[in-house]
């Protein structure tokens, strides 16, 4: 559909369970600058404390100090962020493919949508008028159900961007979700229900990367579409996990997706 650039490269990214994804030469970017702007406890952190010190027991939950263990956390965020983005960006490139659009005019409809519900609604819509075009019997069941867990995972993303972090003071009882945690911004911050902890945090951007690589994978640029690489695409996607903090042990999935990105490289930011 169009050349490749030379921006940025995907290639294997092996996480904490030895998984395969999918990772790009920017990540290292968005981990340095999510520490070095979480690492200012001048103005940031003491504009923080003056806030919340007329918030009675927000307070104490907001009074530990900036660390490295801290700075951790907002580069997990980060990072699960960017590889989000990477989910999105390829949505649009296969609504291109499906719409036989030019990329630049695909993405100018594609994110006159400002939701993402909009948005894969707009690949729906372009799934069900498509028909055979692709001439691929497998493309159209891989990006719709590709479509359905992104969907499936929006709710988790929203709580990334809207949610609160705060730090568990030393000696906290809430100490056992880290030294940092998320919590939704309409959740009790002290005994909140269902925290993002660091952990979740590896495990959705693992998931999130994971999707990224099949959408990678199973988009006709730079190779052009295969059947038998469409129908692994399938089969992985409809593995993932409906949750994206769900974790994936199965060694036998993890070397599959090993497998799928060996010896492979992509730049789909061009």
């Amino acid at each position: 559909m169009r050349p490749l650039g030379a921006s940025a490269t995907l290639r294997p990214f092996s996480g904490s369970c030895g998984l395969c994804g999918v990772v790009t030469s920017l990540w290292r970017t968005a981990l340095n600058a999510s520490s070095s702007r979480f690492s200012s406890s001048g103005a940031l952190s003491g504009a923080r404390s003056s806030r919340r010190s007329a918030a009675g027991s927000d307070t104490n939950l907001m009074s530990a100090p900036i660390t490295d263990q801290n700075e951790q956390f907002h580069a997990k965020l980060g990072y699960a962020f960017e590889m989000w983005s990477m989910v999105e960006t390829m949505l649009c490139s296969h609504f291109s493919t499906l719409t036989t659009m030019p990329l630049e005019r695909a993405k100018a409809i594609f994110y006159s949508a400002r939701s993402l519900r909009g948005r894969t609604d707009m690949i729906s819509a372009a799934l069900d008028v498509g028909g055979s075009a692709i001439g691929f019997p497998t493309y159209f069941p891989f990006v719709k159900v590709a479509v359905n867990r992104t969907g499936q995972w929006a709710a988790f993303r929203n709580k990334m961007a809207h949610g609160r972090v705060y730090r568990a003071p030393p000696g906290s009882p809430l100490e056992r979700l880290g030294p940092s945690y998320l919590v939704d911004a309409l959740d009790d911050q002290a005994s909140p229900k269902k925290p993002i902890t660091a952990t979740d945090l590896d495990v959705a951007a693992m998931n999130f990367s994971r999707l990224a690589t099949l959408l990678v994978v199973g988009d006709n640029h730079p190779t052009g579409l295969d059947e038998p690489r469409l129908q692994e695409c399938h089969a992985l996607v409809q593995l993932l996990p409906t949750k994206p903090d769900e974790p994936e042990t199965r060694p036998k999935i993890e070397e599959r997706f090993r497998q799928l990105t060996l010896g492979r490289n992509w730049d789909f930011r061009a």
